[in-house]
């Protein structure tokens, strides 16, 4: 009975480290570097001089610079993208609510 109209697909609000779950970043990334960028959050999670040299981070070149360090290769682009997700308490934006967190990325 006249034209079928395409499912649309689900609107995926969040981004997730998790690769179980699908992630739609705004725009084209490199599945290794995000595959980096989640090895450097499991890294920092069992260890706490890491989280101590994190939170002494001022800019999120010296994140990427600390995880480079560390073998972990990724960009301040793809950080950006998912910096709302890494909340845990030593990041430098974990006490400094929205503003403070994008403030950081200025």
């Amino acid at each position: 009975m006249g034209t079928s109209a395409l499912a649309e697909p689900p609107v995926v609000l969040r981004y997730s480290l998790d690769p179980a779950l699908p992630a739609q970043p705004p725009q084209a990334e490199d599945p290794r570097e995000r595959a980096q960028l989640a090895a450097f959050c499991r890294a920092l999670a069992s260890s706490p001089a890491l989280q101590h040299a994190l939170q002494g981070c001022t800019t999120p070149e010296a994140i990427v610079a600390l995880a480079a360090a560390q073998g972990f290769v990724f960009s301040c682009s793809l950080l950006r993208t998912y910096a709302m997700e890494l909340s845990a308490p030593w990041w430098p934006w974990a006490e400094t609510g929205v503003d403070g967190r994008r403030m950081f990325f200025l």
